[in-house]
């Protein structure tokens, strides 16, 4: 994210805040609403871009920029291959989302072109062995089609070869057939090799970017044949749909072949008996399984039942392992979690675990965070501190630290203003005191 000057932050607090009092001998330090619509419509227009980019997630605009400009550089070479590859590593990351559909895209119009400029060549076998030398691995498609037009012109020509072979006989035929195939009959694996590789790469291109109607078309002949992470996308979408029975099936089928995230989703059908029978402990034990597979989101549930004693006995130790496991892959609600396990033994592990749900652009945990230095829950108050984490919230659309904010302006003199002032902006722009 580029750096928003402190005149704006303190014009959109002054707009949010409209109506709430404000003390005559800070003017200095917040400007009033009158002064942010004095400012240009171009002006007003380039903060709603910076507002759009951190709201819900502070600071993962920052992280969408990275990801922006590293698109960017692919972009701006030449080549097809190193799109494919960025597809296909970044495929299963929902984080990629926006960047994956556009990559997508682009990958799609350069074999597009490829394709239209080997329709204007002759279909020879040296224009195909050129063509699969160069885009095999990205354009496999556009490889096919080219070469059953090279086959096409391959056949004709030995039909009209044979067509003049009026003195050989009918046995020879055969006989010299059946020694020698044609070349089309002959399976090319690294073509077929390539094709699979992109119906695998498009399913699960396509459901990571939620293009579901697209994604249910190009899974379903995989999940069929047994592909579990296309099974486990099938068993997804069904869930989308509010088809639980075919969801079910689909993740029995996943979870048979001990693929984590399809036991996940089978783990949660039991849990809340849908599609199939509740049954807690299978719940449990499917989640689990995942979970020392290392899928953070299992690990999340697996803690949550640990902590509640759903299915098993509670054990507040291993809910905090299965937890912890979750926080260290940056899983927000496993930081709320452990914030709650420890809220009543060790207050100060509150904080800390709300803190980092903060710091990765919760508004919830911001405001909850506002409202334990305020209120000097879980630690010492601290009213500089909650100006700013009820700010932050506000910023990041949560209206009810609205009063907090001007509870805590009340209490800080001209100097903490200014001081909280500087945090807020430090902490839209990711840079954390």
């Amino acid at each position: 994210m580029h750096a928003i000057p402190a005149t704006l932050v303190v014009g959109l607090l002054a707009f949010t805040l409209s109506g709430c009092s404000s003390l005559p001998d800070r003017k200095q330090v917040w400007s009033r609403s009158s002064d942010f619509f004095s400012q240009s419509a171009e002006v007003l227009k380039a903060q709603r871009k910076r507002l759009a980019n951190f709201a819900g997630s502070l600071v993962g605009s920052h992280d969408d920029e990275v990801r922006d400009s590293e698109v960017e550089a692919l972009f701006a070479q030449p080549y097809i291959d190193p799109l494919t590859r960025y597809l296909e590593e970044r495929s299963v990351d929902d984080r990629f989302a926006a960047q994956l559909a556009r990559v997508a895209a682009e990958r799609n119009r350069r074999c597009d072109a490829i394709s239209a400029t080997y329709a204007q060549r002759e279909a020879t076998g040296d224009n195909l062995q050129r063509m699969r030398r160069g885009y095999l691995y990205s354009c496999p498609g556009e490889v096919q089609v080219f070469a059953s037009r090279v086959d096409s012109g391959s056949a004709s020509v030995a039909s009209a070869r044979t067509s003049t072979a009026v003195k050989a006989s009918s046995e020879e035929i055969t006989k010299t057939a059946a020694e020698s195939p044609p070349a089309t009959d002959r399976p090319d694996t690294e073509l077929e090799d390539a094709l699979t590789r992109r119906e695998h790469s498009d399913c699960y291109l396509l459901y990571t970017i939620r293009n579901n109607t697209q994604a249910l078309a190009a899974c379903q002949p995989l999940a069929a044949a047994g592909d579990a992470k296309a099974q486990h996308h099938m068993a997804s979408l069904a869930l989308m749909r509010n088809d639980a029975a075919t969801a079910a099936d689909w993740a029995k089928r996943s979870a048979a072949q001990q693929y984590a995230p399809g036991q996940l989703v089978l783990g949660q059908l039991y849990q809340d008996g849908r599609g199939v029978p509740q049954d807690p402990v299978r719940a449990h034990g499917l989640m689990k399984s995942a979970a020392d597979r290392d899928l953070a989101e299992a690990a999340y549930h697996t803690g949550r039942i640990y902590m509640n004693g759903t299915g098993v006995s509670a054990d507040a130790g291993l809910a905090a392992r299965y937890l912890e496991q979750a926080a260290s892959s940056g899983h927000i609600p496993a930081y709320f979690a452990l914030a709650d396990l420890h809220a009543a033994s060790e207050p100060e592990r509150f904080r800390y675990w709300m803190d980092k749900a903060a710091r990765q652009g919760s508004a919830r945990a911001q405001f909850l965070l506002g409202e334990s230095y305020a209120r000097g829950t879980h630690g010492p108050a601290d009213n500089e501190a909650a100006y700013v984490w009820y700010s932050l919230a506000l910023l990041n659309g949560h209206d009810p630290a609205k009063t907090g904010i001007e509870r805590q302006q009340k209490l800080l003199t001209n100097s903490q203003l200014a001081t909280a002032r500087s945090r807020v902006e430090d902490g839209i722009n990711g840079r954390w005191y």
